[in-house]
Formats: C-alpha cells, sequence, structure tokens
C-alpha cells in the first residue's frame, strides 16, 4: 500500500453491517448514468479545525454513496474523471450551486496528482546508522542534504513524484464550511493501475479534498486502504 495514504482505521467500523457488493459499471452507458447520479448538494457540514480528517471519514467512508461506485474499473480512468468531473459541475449549474468554484476546485486536483498524492521524497532515519559515530554523522550530513535537495526538486518539479499508477476519478462533491468559510467537499474513488493488466481492478478505495471555494487550496485531506479487487 502507498505510504502517501493517510488511513484513518478507526473509520472502518462506522457501519454496522457489511455493504453489499457493488455492481459492476463497465460500459459507456452505466457510467454516463453513475455520472449523471453522481451527488452534488450543499450539506450541513462545519469541519473542526481540530481533527477533521476523522469528521471525513466518519461521514463519508464505507457509505451507499460512495461505494455504489466501486464498480468501475481503472480502464481509461482519465476519460473517466473528465466524464464525471463535468457531470459534478453542470449539476451544481443546474441546481444553483456555486459551479464555477467546484470547477475551479476540480482543476485544482489535477486528477489527483498533487501533494497530497506525491510519492517520496523519504526523509532520513538517524536511528538506524550501524558504523561509528564519525561515520554516522557523516552519513546522516549527506542524507539529510540529498533529502533537502529532493525536497527543492519536488517543489520544482512535482511532475516527477506524481505516482503514474493511481487512477482517481470524483464521484461527489458537497459544499460544506470550515473555520475561514465554505469549501468544497470532494469524494474521490481510486485504484491502481497494473503493468500489462488484462483485467482492471476496481476503485475500491477512498479519497476525499476538502478545499476553499475562493482559493481552492485543499484544507483537509483524508484517504482509505483500497480494498481492490482485480
Amino acid at each position: 500500500m502507498k505510504t502517501f495514504i493517510l488511513f484513518v482505521l478507526s473509520s472502518m467500523a462506522l457501519v454496522a453491517g457489511p455493504l453489499p457488493d457493488p455492481k459492476p459499471i463497465i460500459t459507456a452507458d452505466e457510467l454516463r448514468t453513475a455520472a449523471a447520479e453522481a451527488p452534488v448538494i450543499k450539506i450541513d457540514l462545519s469541519l473542526p479545525e481540530k481533527d477533521a480528517e476523522v469528521s471525513l471519514a466518519k461521514r463519508f467512508f464505507k457509505q451507499p454513496e460512495e461505494r455504489r461506485y466501486t464498480g468501475i474499473t481503472t480502464a481509461d480512468w482519465s476519460k473517466k474523471w473528465d466524464l464525471f468531473a463535468g457531470s459534478l459541475i453542470s449539476k451544481a449549474n443546474q441546481t444553483g450551486l456555486d459551479w464555477q468554484s467546484l470547477e475551479k476546485c476540480l482543476r485544482a486536483l489535477n486528477k489527483g496528482r498533487n501533494e497530497q498524492t506525491m510519492c517520496g521524497p523519504i526523509e532520513p532515519d538517524a536511528t538506524i546508522l550501524p558504523g561509528s559515530p564519525e561515520d554516522n554523522e557523516n552519513f546522516r550530513k549527506k542524507a539529510e542534504k540529498e533529502y533537502q535537495e529532493a525536497l527543492k526538486d519536488k517543489e520544482k518539479n512535482p511532475e516527477k513524484y506524481y505516482d503514474k499508477h493511481l487512477a482517481i476519478i470524483p464521484v461527489g462533491a458537497y459544499l460544506a464550511k470550515y473555520s475561514k468559510g465554505e469549501c468544497w467537499i470532494i469524494v474521490c474513488k481510486f485504484g491502481f493501475l497494473s503493468e500489462g493488466e488484462t483485467s482492471p481492478a476496481g476503485l475500491g478505495g477512498i479519497m476525499i479534498w476538502a478545499l476553499d471555494t475562493r482559493s481552492t487550496t485543499v484544507v483537509v485531506y483524508t484517504g482509505s486502504e483500497c480494498d481492490c479487487k482485480d
């Protein structure tokens, strides 16, 4: 499992009983129907300043509204992102919600290629150095220098650190509040692409971003373990 995902394990026991297996969503008609049914609503939720990730997990993890989309596969996921994102924006417009800020927030997510899902660099661990004190100190300084250089490179060239194996689509948008104003909570399903896969996996995981409606800054992010089936 990818190390970038923030596991909120306590949320896994929030539903009393097991949910039914999701139906496959494979054909073009099935995908269009699923996209058209993706929820876009204003909800009575104000994210707390403390433990906001847990608040998101309690509200959205293991719920039928997101579980329904587990039947979508990783195949052509980028086109599916476009389909679902377009449907969410259109529905926001039709229901009188701020569709323009939602469009900006979806664009800011960059199809899930962003700070929250980047891979590395990994901070060096100075507690596992086996050599002499002098050798350890030299190694520590070298590792720290390389780490700082990698951080600068990550900031300058973020695309190098995006996980090419991630398949993500947005399946719901919820207008809510947080301490500084309104935010769009965008619920996404995700899975992992396999090299040379013959049977695409389902999107068994969930990632949730809350973004400020004005600045598109990420306010809160959380993600679950991927319960993907090949």
